[in-house]
């Protein structure tokens, strides 16, 4: 980075902390975050797109993402959809850094076969530490994928830019799928809570639990049937108990005609996020997403289907499972009213080559600073009869004044990423 550069990048930093500073600590939190302030956002594909022998795009097969924190990273796979030149799924942490670059676990054994399922966010251990999630597969001699263990890793970036350094990895000392880790590196997945290095049974009555997402505060959202035969299950959540170790369980409210669902997402401010199903027949049950804030629900229509929400409430998902889709609640006049964002709009109107995108059809997670991922489909096999190849994408938002290490948000990590060129240039 040029002095010159340098100067008009401190410039930008300054003005941005500045306007935050003048309207105050509520206004700071606000302008630091920018999720109102900005409205325009960039689509970044992750996965590479070859035609010919010309790749455009990142240099490996990413087809699959499942979370992204606070830091703009994203935990995914890569190859999940296998091709004879990658024979195995291998799990990738992607960082939005200046450079954009892609990086992989470069301590994980060539022979390993699976995913990077969660990272947390900043553990508090400095800026730069994580946990992440790894969940290892195998294929038996039918050709199927099957679930082998999961694994905790405890990472440190040195850089935002550099691969990781993994400072501890073990698995849980019981088989069970983990879903999501929080920041204190407390893990949830099936009946179980894994804090400590030890294993909390969450249905011991029933053993018939799916523990989905756990927040900083350790509550955990999930659900929970009366008995593993049983056919609908309800959406709970558990907090933590008086004494050490004990967690009580609370059902959701169910109105009707509703007769069940499941609780899959919650936010700092225990906001909740699921769906309910009912009206079961033939062909089916009808499912609805809902949003739950203490005894109130609200039902999420016109989405189909919600699978994320932030501390600031922004849900997203999916309509049909042919709109990617951001809902918020905006209030006008006393009256709350929930406000759809349909992210095809950030589709550049000139998006017409074979590498560009057609549409975003689902969005599955969203960062406190407004960062989305989720899937949609590009022009290249557009009206071709046939099942069409799924790409994941990042959306990041546009020319953020001020926010140098990329990260959405304009804030002191800035000013430290501009002395750091700062003494290069010196």
């Amino acid at each position: 980075m040029s002095l010159e550069k340098i100067i008009d990048s401190w410039k930008k930093v300054k003005s941005s902390l500045k306007k935050a500073v003048a309207v105050g600590a509520v206004g700071l939190a606000l302008a630091t975050s920018g999720v109102k302030a900005v409205d325009e956002y960039e689509i970044i594909r992750l996965s590479n797109f070859q035609i010919g022998n010309r790749n455009i795009g990142l240099t490996a097969n990413v087809t699959s993402v499942y979370n992204i924190n606070n830091q703009g990273e994203v935990a995914g796979c890569v190859s999940c959809i296998p091709i004879p030149e990658e024979p195995y799924k291998k799990p990738f942490i992607y960082n939005l850094c200046n450079e954009r670059i892609f990086s992989e676990f470069k301590t994980i054994p060539e022979s390993f076969f699976g995913y990077a399922k969660a990272i947390s966010n900043s553990s508090g251990r400095g800026h730069e530490g994580r946990f992440v999630i790894l969940e290892e597969q195998y294929k038996d001699h039918y050709g199927n994928i099957n679930f082998l263990k999961s694994y905790i890793i405890d990472i440190f970036f040195p850089y935002r830019c550099l691969p990781p350094f993994i400072f501890d990895s073990h698995t849980f000392p019981l088989e069970f799928k983990a879903q999501d880790i929080n920041s204190e590196g407390n893990v949830v997945g099936e009946n179980y809570l894994y804090a400590g290095r030890s294993i909390i049974n969450l249905c011991p009555d029933s053993n018939a639990c799916e523990a989905h997402r756990i927040n900083d505060d350790n509550i955990i959202v999930g659900c929970s049937k009366e008995s593993v035969y049983s056919f609908l299950s309800q959406p709970v959540f558990w907090e933590q108990g008086e004494t050490r170790g004990e967690y009580k369980k609370i059902k959701l409210r169910v109105p009707e005609p509703w007769d069940g669902g499941c609780a899959l997402d919650i936010n700092k401010k225990r906001q909740i996020i699921g769906y309910l199903i009912g009206d079961c027949g033939r062909p089916g049950c009808k499912e609805s997403p809902f949003l739950w804030e203490g005894e109130n629900i609200t039902a999420l229509s016109p989405l189909t289907k919600a699978y994320a929400i932030n501390d600031l409430g922004q849900i997203v998902g999916t309509i049909d499972g042919k709109k990617a889709v951001l809902w918020e609640k905006e209030v006008i006049n006393g009256v709350e009213n929930g406000v759809i964002t349909d992210l095809n709009e950030f589709i550049p109107p000139d998006s017409n080559g074979p590498a560009d995108w057609d549409y975003l059809y689902e969005a599955i997670g969203i960062n406190d600073n407004g960062q989305i991922i989720g899937y949609g489909y590009l022009n290249y096999d557009k009206g071709a009869g046939r099942w069409r190849m799924p790409y994941p994408f990042l959306m990041n938002k546009k020319d953020l004044e001020g926010d140098l290490n990329k990260d959405g948000i304009v804030n002191l990590r800035d000013l430290s990423e501009l002395a750091e060129h700062w003494l290069e240039e010196r």
